[in-house]
């Protein structure tokens, strides 16, 4: 008889405030490619309560067409955070500097060490499957929070899955969600709601791959264990890019390296050397591998295969 081997994977909402720091430091860098597609630069940012700080450089050959506090709104509004903007104080601390920013893209000046992990099929997106289940949760919560006006659930929140795997079978035990309310929604309300959009998103997964074989109502669903979650976002945590590597890469089966992905721009040794690790190893499990996993060190005067 085979045994089952259990997996864990997790995945945080775009109001919870470390994701919304990845989202905006890589929003300034698009506002930077805006201006200037070669644009070079590296950005961090971290919230606490009405504060929030930005540091980094960008080096673009044109300033920027909008205000930070332009950008940082459009995100904020986006998303749906419910605190007041108009209270958020903001300290840019991003130098921007103008000229040519294709010498420095052009050359490695950092180093890193990027695994890029293979596995699964396309139907996993080539990742373990609690972790694509995790993913897929996320992006259904997202879009539901983002919808329902001022009585709609989120944006800050946090999910758990909980598989069993044996071979080809796929068995997800267990789900488990935190999410914002406002306070006039009580706790039954809340569970009455996510259930359906937790279904219907594991309805699709099934779908398109029936090596999920548990029926929902076999799998444990626990909304809001912990209680009310009414306070969110900025004014319950505190958040900082690239605290999320885990989940930005494969879960937590899986070997992340030494780079991070957020507020980095596309020539950045950290996205380059990930990229082609990933692909190559994406590459050899279309070749018939059943897992890949490729590490690529890369530091000044590295070659191609270093």
């Amino acid at each position: 008889m085979s045994r089952s081997e259990l997996y864990y994977a997790e995945a945080v909402l775009d109001g919870h405030v470390d994701r919304f720091c990845d989202l905006l430091a890589d929003r300034f860098l698009e506002e930077a490619s805006r201006v200037d597609p070669e644009a070079h630069g590296q950005i961090e940012t971290a919230i606490w309560k009405n504060n929030l700080w930005l540091s980094g450089a960008v080096l673009t050959r044109t300033p920027f067409l909008r205000s930070t506090r332009e950008i940082v709104g459009e995100l904020w509004s986006e998303i749906g955070i419910r605190n007041p903007f108009a209270d958020l104080e903001i300290a840019d601390h991003i130098d921007r500097y103008f000229g040519d920013p294709r010498p420095p893209r052009e050359r490695v000046n950092d180093q890193c060490i990027a695994i890029g992990w293979a596995g699964y099929d396309e139907l996993t997106a080539f990742h373990p499957p609690e972790h694509f289940a995790a993913l897929h949760f996320k992006a259904a919560l997202d879009q539901a929070s983002r919808s329902g006006g001022p009585k709609r659930l989120g944006p800050d929140g946090k999910l758990l899955v909980h598989t069993e795997e044996d071979g080809d079978d796929w068995q997800l035990t267990r789900v488990l969600v935190s999410i914002q309310h406002p306070a006039t929604t009580s706790l039954d309300a809340v569970r009455h709601q996510v259930d359906p959009w937790l279904q219907a998103a594991y309805t699709s997964l099934q779908t398109k791959d029936p090596r999920w074989s548990r029926p929902w109502s076999a799998i444990e669903v626990l909304i809001n264990p912990g209680g009310e979650f009414i306070t969110g976002s900025n004014l319950c945590d505190n958040g900082q890019t690239n605290r999320k590597l885990v989940m930005d890469f494969h879960g937590p089966r899986v070997p992340i390296g030494g780079g991070a992905l957020h507020g980095k721009d596309r020539s950045h040794i950290d996205v380059v050397a990930w990229r082609a690790a990933r692909s190559e190893a994406v590459r050899r499990v279309q070749r018939g591998g059943e897992v890949a996993s490729v590490v690529q060190s890369t530091h000044p005067g590295a070659g191609p295969n270093d």
